[in-house]
């Protein structure tokens, strides 16, 4: 019989005030009962039995693998660093032997003939630096970066016609209705003379003048806007004494939104369907946002701009009518419409860029090979 076994018996019941997590303690709330917590020693408090929770832990446990050598952490270790799950009063007087306490949860209840899992090991996260949504997204763009094919050459699924990527965006919408006011900078240069632009010249460009950028190929005009008039200005990387013109910009009609600013998040890994599921697909949300923040070096090719042009075939295919991304440069976020006639221009102003800041810190090299690689 394990020292694991002999915890549950000589602590068996643990109360609401032992959790920081939300749900668990509505659970406990819920199938408790009033008693004496073995463990924070509060008094007349709910209280489920250590065995209850093996359960609801053991699927919060199947995100993470054994480790195969000696590099890992505790599995106590790696849920209170991921979820924050115990509270400070737990581990004011338990800190020592939280690993002893989680090993009770997950294998209180298991007969130790028929368990596959040793949780008393050292655990690692299942893949550390990609989940496999992520690598379904690298080894389909690694295709059609080596094909010639047609703008939906993301319209393919798995064999089904399930297309995993297409429905890991359909969370992430967000609805912009009609009116709402985004922004939209031009620098304006000698040659424009004195005449200010006309409404016209701040929407978007015309078919024949749009050119291969982020969002969109040549010849397929979208709006570019910012979500506010600071962002618009830094985007366009206006020089100091440089003018420029900002539109205030309104959607004409409804418009859903992919957004990208900040993947949803989970609240509690607990008693949550599918979780290892949404962990991925927060994980390839927040790489989308990052490609398409991620700023174009001047000069760079146009075929850097692949990645993301095929990444908003996908978004259109999963039937949005934009993207809001994170800006890299404002203070703000970027918004790009794929209808270019989907806002229109209600007023102009105009400002002259008084100086122009690049606060810098020197970087380690190692750091330097990890952003390219990031990128």
């Amino acid at each position: 019989m394990s020292q694991y076994w002999r915890v549950t018996q000589e602590r068996p019941y643990i109360c609401v005030r032992c959790f920081n997590d939300k749900r668990l303690i509505e659970w406990i709330k819920e199938e408790g009962k009033q008693g004496n917590c073995s463990w924070c020693a509060a008094r007349r408090i709910f209280v489920v039995h250590l065995t209850d929770l093996g359960p609801a832990f053991r699927d919060v446990a199947d995100i993470y693998a054994p480790s195969e050598d000696s590099h890992g952490d505790w599995i106590s270790a790696l849920l209170q660093e991921d979820w924050d799950i115990f509270s400070e009063r737990l581990l004011a007087r338990h800190d020592d032997n939280v690993q002893d306490l989680v090993v009770a949860i997950l294998e209180g209840d298991l007969d130790p003939k028929e368990a596959d899992t040793d949780y008393s090991g050292l655990f690692r996260s299942t893949d550390p630096f990609h989940s496999s949504l992520e690598e379904e997204w690298e080894t389909r763009v690694a295709q059609l970066l080596g094909e010639e094919t047609g703008h939906d050459s993301l319209a393919h699924g798995g064999h089904d016609g399930f297309d995993s990527l297409e429905y890991a965006l359909s969370e992430a919408g967000s609805s912009y209705p009609t009116g709402t006011v985004l922004y939209r900078a031009r620098i304006h240069l000698p040659r424009h003379g004195h005449d200010r632009f006309s409404p016209r010249d701040l929407g978007a460009p015309p078919l024949v003048r749009a050119r291969s950028q982020r969002a969109n190929r040549e010849g397929e005009p979208v709006l570019y806007m910012a979500s506010c008039a600071q962002t618009a200005l830094a985007e366009v990387r206006a020089w100091k004494r440089a003018v420029v013109a900002v539109g205030r910009m309104r959607i004409v009609r409804d418009v859903s939104i992919l957004d990208l600013r900040e993947p949803p998040r989970i609240e509690s890994p607990f008693f949550a369907e599918f979780l290892k599921w949404r962990i991925e697909a927060n994980a390839l949300l927040e790489r989308f946002g990052l490609e398409l923040s991620r700023p174009m070096v001047p000069r760079e090719p146009e075929t850097q701009y692949a990645r993301t042009q095929h990444l908003c075939d996908l978004v259109r295919k999963a039937g949005f009518g934009g993207i809001a991304y994170p800006s890299a440069m404002g203070p703000g976020y970027n918004v790009v419409l794929f209808d270019a006639a989907g806002a229109t221009v209600t007023d102009i102003e105009y400002f002259e860029v008084g100086n122009v800041q690049f606060p810098v810190e020197e970087v380690r090299a190692e750091k330097i090979y990890f952003d390219n690689y990031e990128a």
